[in-house]
């Protein structure tokens, strides 16, 4: 199912195998189970809450556990690896995820 163009306020939104595209997602729950592939292209995304089911929930425990085992000045950098991002382009506006 593809989404183009919607406003969407105080939803719960599935992300796995939706393709939202150029849609504004205000006070949204997000939930991603990690079953399908997950699309947003421009996608305008404010105050949003994240909700993890199914094995996305099993990733988001080993996640957690990776965290508490660094001291917490190191966290930033360890979720900032884990995501595939760097000092240089965390200000960037991230316009398309396409997994």
């Amino acid at each position: 199912m593809t989404y183009a163009a919607c406003t969407f306020r105080g939803r719960r939104l599935v992300l796995d195998g939706v393709a939202y595209e150029n849609c504004v997602l205000d006070n949204c729950t997000l939930v991603y189970r990690g079953e399908q592939p997950v699309k947003l292209v421009d996608c305008t995304i404010r105050n949003p809450k994240f909700a993890f089911e199914g094995p996305a929930a099993n990733a988001m425990v080993l996640l957690t556990a990776l965290t508490r085992m660094v001291p917490a000045a190191e966290r930033g950098p360890l979720l900032m690896s884990v995501l595939g991002l760097t000092a240089d382009n965390t200000d960037q506006k991230i316009g398309r995820l396409v997994h």
